[in-house]
């Protein structure tokens, strides 16, 4: 059975909100920064909470396409929400989306920092090497800026999903391995405004969660999680080994890997 979070408590590394309050233990990677997580990180206090309010109560959808074949899926994902034609989005707006990297998947951060502009965080060093059953589920966290377009807004980003190897399975020679929609985030950043937190009313602030801001270095961003209708989430068929075939592939295995030491050490010796 495939493990994924389902839910907004269980992703790790995002804070709880109190007014005054920053949380100490907040830990955030990049692929060029690792120091980043022994630094403290400052509170961005030029987030507008209406505005963010605003944006969040919209419907939003969220469609994934892939393509690719073999282990490498790369997965295209946007969000979008119509707009009344008043609508103006006056300020910088963006959405962090929250990938839950199960244990079935990896993705690599180099490659993402070499090949996209986006800015990104991930919750621990995934390691694209294990197994599925040495894994761990992780979480990485991607920015892209909400822009509007006529009476639409949109964000868009894509993703390299690499496939573990899987154990092998006693029951049937293909599996299927589920990649989880991410959990959705916003923020709107106003850079001529401060906000006074420790003054809102607190009701307002429930649910909210402190993350990394998608602009600055070690600044803390207030996002708001809005609710996402989606096609489901990505299934994908991955072939894996027989179990009770154990025997035979490792007896084969070892048959052909002495005959061809044994040639290579005959070719030498001649």
């Amino acid at each position: 059975m495939e493990k994924y979070f389902t839910t907004t408590k269980e992703i790790p590394r995002l804070g709880r909100f109190y007014p005054g309050i920053i949380e100490d233990t907040l830990l955030f990677d990049t692929a060029k920064q690792h120091v980043l997580r022994k630094q403290p990180w400052n509170l961005n206090q030029h987030v507008n909470l209406p505005a963010s309010l605003s944006i969040s109560q919209r419907n939003f959808h969220l469609s994934r396409e892939h393509e690719g074949g073999g282990m490498h899926k790369v997965v295209t994902s946007r969000l979008t929400a119509d707009v009344p034609r008043s609508f103006n989005l006056s300020l910088k707006c963006y959405a962090m989306f929250a990938e839950q990297v199960t244990n079935s998947f990896s993705l690599d951060v180099y490659e993402i920092e070499r090949t996209k502009e986006y800015t990104f965080y991930y919750k621990n060093y995934i390691d694209i090497e294990k197994s599925s059953a040495e894994a761990e589920n992780h979480t990485l966290l991607v920015f892209q800026e909400i822009v509007q377009e006529e009476m639409f807004l949109h964000a868009t980003y894509d993703l390299t999903w690499h496939i573990r190897y899987h154990q092998p399975n006693g029951e049937a020679y293909y599996i299927l391995v589920t990649l989880p929609a991410p959990i959705v985030y916003v923020t709107c950043i106003d850079a001529n405004e401060l906000t006074n937190f420790a003054s809102e009313n607190s009701s307002v602030l429930e649910d909210r969660v402190l993350g990394p801001c998608p602009i600055g270095v070690k600044q803390l961003c207030l996002w708001l999680p809005i609710n996402v209708t989606t096609d489901g989430s990505l299934q994908f068929s991955w072939p894996v080994g027989q179990s009770q075939q154990q025997l035979f592939v490792t007896a084969v295995t070892c048959i052909v890997t002495f005959a061809s030491t044994l040639v290579i050490i005959l070719t030498v010796i001649k």
